[in-house]
């Protein structure tokens, strides 16, 4: 099995991480309990630049997005 880095939430550092992350090289699961990844008020960037950002992680190669959903149990 390779390097995997799971990420839980897309705060603005959860988005970063992940982006920087499968830049490196891994492969990046980022997990969002709610329906959809997006502006919310804890969000200090215009919201160009938030989309901006989420148009880059579901584009990128490395990261696979799982939406409204949460984490069980890891093993």
């Amino acid at each position: 099995m390779g390097r995997e880095v799971l990420i839980i939430g897309s705060s603005q550092a959860g988005l970063q991480a992940a982006l920087d992350l499968a830049d490196i090289g891994l492969k990046v699961q980022l997990v969002e309990p709610r329906p959809f990844m997006g502006k919310n008020e804890e969000y200090l960037l215009p919201d160009y630049l938030v989309n901006r950002r989420l148009l880059e992680i579901i584009k990128h190669p490395n990261i696979s997005t799982w939406t409204n959903t949460e984490i069980q149990e890891l093993h």
